[in-house]
């Protein structure tokens, strides 16, 4: 019978599991019925259709192995996403922790700022009032020294214009005592005088010896009225810088010129340090502006990632469920094989095998009814 078989064509004894024609079953240690031998073909039958419907059933799981494949490629790229949106979220909530002080400190400092230049009007006047002082007080020193060098040339002017006075006054009174002599050599006896009309001169004025005229009169009133109009201006002069002095007086006081230098110094530089901090207001405006919104945004954005983590923890809690579910059921499906195609593979090949063992016993069984 073997020298009908086809070249290459299995026998019953070569595979594995089938039952040979000498009624031996191989790998199952029972006998099949020698007298029957349609007992053989039916078991090599039997056995191709449980391999093939178990290939048809493992084939229904492809779907499953493609959605598993694709839940690990999905979980993958999930996890990758949850691990920066974590990352985001925690720089997020240290800036949130950070943020809120640097707003506060810019704040104060924004409030101090100002602060101080609402002081800064204040400060100025005060350096207004200090050069006032100061002005005052240089002026007051000036104006003693200066009152008292008009003081002198007042008595100076003074004592000169009384002198003057007095010398018109004496040529006054020697020109009229010339007069007189004039009058008494002009006196007849027993003729009335011109003056006083007495026939009687008992006494005439003598002559001087040298008695002033008209023109030395009005020379002395000419001079002693130009020293009058001096002492009046210098009686002014003093009236005037009396009253300045006053006036310098009423803002410096007894304030020495170095105290108010001094002062005047120290209201500069107030003014000076309330003006600087008063420079910052507008960089800190726009510093504490801008804190103010970088927070705001970072409060929304660590919303947005807290919620992305909810939302992307929620899908990975559902994909691993289905994984896990997909994963169970196909470990259930390929058995001890290490995978699902593994199995496929395995039973397809045994399916060849008892294809071609039951084809050999089918042409066996034929060659020996032939005989």
């Amino acid at each position: 019978p073997d020298a009908l078989r086809p070249a290459g064509s299995p026998t019953v004894a070569d595979t594995p599991g089938v039952p040979d024609l000498g009624g031996r079953s191989r790998g199952s240690g029972t006998a099949p019925d020698a007298a029957d031998p349609a007992g053989p073909r039916e078991a090599l039958a039997a056995r191709e259709r449980e391999r093939g419907e178990e290939l048809a059933a493992l084939e229904g799981l492809r779907a499953d192995e493609e959605r598993l494949a694709e839940l690990e490629g999905l979980l993958a790229a999930l996890d990758a996403e949850l691990a920066d949106a974590e990352a985001r979220e925690a720089a997020l909530q240290e800036a949130q922790r950070d943020l809120p002080a640097a707003l506060d400190d810019v704040t104060a400092r924004l409030t101090e700022a100002r602060s101080r230049a609402a002081r800064v009007p204040a400060a100025r006047a005060v350096v207004d009032a200090a050069t006032a002082r100061l002005d005052a007080a240089r002026r007051r020193d000036g104006l003693r020294a200066e009152l008292a060098e008009a003081r002198t040339a007042l008595a100076g002017a003074t004592d000169h214009a009384q002198r003057l006075r007095d010398r018109h006054l004496d040529l006054r009174q020697a020109r009229i005592d010339g007069m007189a002599a004039e009058l008494a050599a002009k006196l007849r006896p027993g003729e009335p005088c011109a003056v006083c009309g007495s026939p009687d001169h008992p006494a005439p004025a003598a002559p001087a010896a040298e008695a002033p005229t008209a023109e030395d009169e009005r020379a002395a009133q000419s001079a002693y009225d130009a020293a009058a109009e001096r002492r009046r201006a210098a009686e002014v002069a003093v009236t005037a810088l009396d009253s300045r002095l006053g006036e310098a007086l009423a803002v410096a006081g007894d304030l020495t010129v170095a105290a108010a230098e001094e002062a005047l110094g120290e209201a500069r530089r107030e003014l000076a340090d309330l003006s600087a901090a008063a420079g910052t207001e507008d960089a800190l405006a726009a510093e504490a502006g801008r804190l103010a919104a970088e927070l705001d945004d970072t409060r929304r954005r660590a919303a947005e990632a807290a919620r992305a983590l909810a939302e992307g923890g929620a899908r990975r809690s559902g994909w691993r469920a289905e994984h896990d579910r997909l994963t169970v059921r196909l470990d259930d499906a390929r058995g001890a094989d290490p995978t699902v195609q593994d199995r496929r593979d395995r039973l397809a090949g045994e399916a060849a095998l008892l294809a071609a063992a039951l084809a050999a016993a089918v042409r066996a069984a034929d060659v020996e009814a032939a005989h």
